[in-house]
């Protein structure tokens, strides 16, 4: 990965792979109650420890993960100037990677738009609520682009849903929507939301918030 692009992984948590869990990954897999749980989790960590490891040239083992006060995974020094954040889907997760600074992404399946009906004032603003378009089918599917588009700022900016979505306004669609935060989000000013358009992920909505200026790059699927 160079400097000025971040790099976007799709995988497959169905698909079997080497199990790179560190012991204390290994206790927190056997608590899930749900075997389909237990596998994607250790799927998605296994191959979190697979790429970092392929791009800091060490093996997965050896891969100094650690989690922030709001328990965000991150790389421990001297490891850290990679930054990385993922989401999950059911079978699917996705990884942004980035060198520049801190990386959100999240993905949110379209059949969740319908519960989103009427929950309108406890993560939108009041101009985004004043914006929304008339028909219910619509309606619902800006709501979960927006919350799929704050999702990803704020686990760019370390604070997930501890900073108050309603005080973040998505100004705009389209696939470069603007957004502005009242009380500011710290570290992350400037930074830029992307709506992910990949034939991979259809039937979702995925945004990922990145340093300015970056290049996007899909690497390919991890099976």
């Amino acid at each position: 990965m160079t400097p000025g692009e971040v790099v976007i992984h799709r995988i497959d948590l169905a698909a079997e792979r080497p199990d790179h869990l560190a012991p204390d990954e290994q206790e927190r897999a056997a608590r899930f109650h749900q075997e389909i749980d237990r596998r994607r989790w250790t799927n998605a960590r296994s191959a979190l420890r697979e790429i970092l490891a392929a791009e800091l040239g060490i093996v997965p083992a050896g891969v100094p993960l650690e989690v922030t006060n709001f328990e965000k995974p991150i790389l421990a020094a001297p490891c850290d100037f990679l930054h990385f954040n993922l989401a999950h889907c059911e079978d699917i997760m996705l990884l942004a990677l980035c060198i520049d600074g801190p990386v959100g992404i999240d993905i949110e399946p379209l059949e969740r738009a319908a519960g989103l009906s009427g929950c309108e004032e406890t993560f939108c603003h009041p101009q985004e609520i004043a914006a929304l378009p008339e028909g219910e089918e619509a309606r619902n599917e800006r709501l979960l682009e927006i919350w799929t588009a704050k999702e990803a700022l704020l686990k760019a900016a370390g604070c997930g849903l501890l900073h108050p979505p309603e005080a973040v306004w998505i100004d705009g669609e389209g696939t470069r929507p603007g957004w502005r935060s009242d009380p500011p989000l710290a570290g992350i000013d400037g930074w830029e939301l992307r709506a992910l358009d990949d034939v991979r992920l259809a039937g979702h909505r995925a945004f990922v918030c990145t340093p300015p200026g970056s290049r996007l790059r899909f690497a390919g699927a991890h099976s």
